[in-house]
C-alpha cells in the first residue's frame, strides 16, 4: 500500500491556505512577481507541472530548494498547535499487515516532522518523498541546465520509478490520494487507487472513501475490480486542496503490497 501524506493520513483546517499564502510571499519577496499576479500564476504553474516548485524550476528560476521548504512549510505551519498523536490512525495502520509505504511531493523534513508528530512514522517500510524523486531524476538523467525541472506527481513515471524500487510492478500497489489529479497519474501507470476524503465517483479513482477507516469495507470490491479489469502498465501537498476540486473500525488486511 502506498499512501500520500498531507491531506490524506491527515487533515487540519488552514493549513492548506497558510502554506499557498507562503508560497504567494516567497514568489513575490524573492523572485519579484507582482503581487496581483500570483495567485493565477500559481494555479497555472500548479496545473501544468504538478506543484507550483516544479513549474517554476521549469520556468527557468533558480530556487534553493532547502530555502523554498523552510520558507513555505516551516516558518508556515505551527506543528505543534496542529498536529497531535493519532492513536487511532496508528492502530489502522498496523492492522495493514502488507508492506505501507509514504509517497508525498513534500520534502522528507516536513514529512518527518508530520509523521512523528502524527506517532505513526514507525508504521512504514519505506518513503518517497522530494529529495528521493531528485534522486530518481538524477540516475536516469531526466533534467539538465538546457532542460530544468522536478520529477513529481502526478507524472505517470513517478509512480512506475517508486514501484520499481519497492520491487513490484504497479498493478500489485493500492495508491491512496486526496488529489483526483495523483490518483490519474498513479492509475495511468497501473496502480489501483482510492480517493480519500471525497466519497465521490471520479475518473482515475477506483473506490472513494471519506476518510481511510472506510477503506477495509471496500477491500472486496477493488480486489474484485483489480481481477476483472486489471489496468495496463502502459497506460498530486497542501498546495492542491482548493485546486483539485474541479478536474470506525480496523479491520487486518492481508493482501499483496
Amino acid at each position: 500500500f502506498v499512501f500520500d501524506l498531507d491531506d490524506t493520513l491527515y487533515r487540519v483546517e488552514g493549513i492548506p491556505e497558510l502554506v499557498r499564502t507562503k508560497i504567494g510571499e516567497y514568489m513575490t519577496e524573492k523572485l519579484g512577481f507582482p503581487k496581483e499576479n500570483v495567485s493565477e500564476v500559481t494555479t497555472s504553474l500548479y496545473m501544468k507541472h504538478g506543484t507550483t516548485l516544479a513549474g517554476l524550476v521549469a520556468s527557468g528560476y533558480k530556487i534553493d530548494f532547502d530555502d523554498w521548504h523552510r520558507f513555505v512549510h516551516y516558518e508556515a505551519i505551527g506543528y505543534d498547535n496542529f498536529l497531535k498523536p493519532d492513536p487511532t490512525m496508528r492502530d489502522f495502520l498496523n492492522s495493514i499487515t502488507v508492506p505501507k509505504y509514504i509517497m508525498t511531493n513534500a520534502d522528507v523534513t516536513h514529512m518527518t516532522i508530520c509523521l512523528k508528530k502524527l506517532g505513526i512514522y514507525e508504521c512504514f517500510d519505506g518513503f518517497y518523498h522530494f529529495e528521493k524523486f531528485l534522486d530518481f531524476a538524477e540516475e536516469r538523467k531526466l533534467f539538465n541546465l538546457e532542460n530544468p525541472g522536478i520529477l513529481c506527481k502526478p507524472s505517470p513515471d513517478i509512480y512506475k520509478y517508486v514501484a520499481e524500487d519497492i520491487g513490484v510492478v504497479p498493478e500489485d500497489i493500492i495508491f491512496f490520494d486526496d488529489s483526483i489529479r495523483n490518483l490519474q497519474g498513479a492509475h495511468e501507470a497501473g496502480m489501483s487507487t482510492v480517493l480519500v476524503g471525497k466519497n465521490i465517483a471520479v475518473t482515475g479513482a477506483d473506490v472513494a472513501v471519506a476518510d481511510l477507516y472506510e477503506f477495509p469495507v471496500l477491500l472486496p470490491q477493488l480486489l474484485g475490480n483489480k481481477s476483472s479489469t486489471k489496468p495496463s502498465s502502459s497506460d498530486s501537498h497542501h498546495e492542491h486542496q482548493q485546486l483539485d476540486e474541479e478536474t470506525s473500525t480496523t479491520t487486518t488486511v492481508t493482501t499483496p503490497a
